[in-house]
């Protein structure tokens, strides 16, 4: 149960360790930059399948600039 729990922690953008979130956004396609906040890297993991669907659209556009800057 242990070794679940902690598997579980992993997949969860918003508990995974720091160091883990590139490994994490692999799994979703998605290559982070650095330079971004923490947070936002987190919400964007988050969020990037909803965003990939609505992709190129203006709303998704706002939503990235959104997650960018609350960062």
């Amino acid at each position: 149960q242990a070794r679940s729990d902690r598997r579980a922690l992993l997949v969860d953008p918003s508990s995974t360790p720091a160091e883990a979130l590139p490994w994490l956004a692999s799994f979703l396609g998605l290559v982070l930059d650095d330079r971004w906040a923490e947070a936002a890297r987190r919400r964007l993991i988050a969020e990037i399948n909803t965003l990939y669907v609505r992709r190129g659209t203006l709303g998704a556009i706002r939503r990235y600039l959104e997650i960018y800057l609350a960062g």
